[in-house]
């Protein structure tokens, strides 16, 4: 493994802030081609959408260290919904490369707002 910062230029206009559930939100949204609504919208089951929401809900846990429940009420979800989102995403992950290098960019955008190094293999 070899260490390497971000060049300022690859994420250009981006800007180092703190991590919350709008940024989140934004950089999911972003890399899914979707708008940022649709991912709080309880109507809409398409399946880009789906993903990008349980990409967040996986985002908010892991980064934000949320508790199941805060995530079910910030989606108004039940924590039970939360906890099996999170197993599929997890299944997802193991079984389809192009959806975890989605999750994987989603984080190294997060990881430069956060302003720390990546490891790339």
């Amino acid at each position: 493994m070899r260490e390497q910062t971000i060049h300022p230029t690859i994420y250009a206009g981006l800007r180092k802030q703190k991590i919350d559930v709008d940024l989140i939100e934004k950089l999911v949204s972003e890399r899914f081609g979707i708008g940022v609504y649709s991912i709080r919208n309880l109507r809409n089951r398409d399946n880009s959408l789906i993903e990008a929401k349980y990409v967040c809900y996986y985002f908010l846990y892991n980064h934000l260290h949320q508790t199941k429940t805060k995530i079910g009420k910030t989606y108004k979800r039940n924590h039970a919904s939360i906890i099996s989102a999170l197993r599929r995403l997890e299944d997802w992950k193991d079984t389809d490369s192009a959806f975890n290098a989605k999750i994987q960019e989603v984080e190294k955008k997060l990881r430069f707002y956060q302003g720390l190094t990546i490891r790339e293999n």
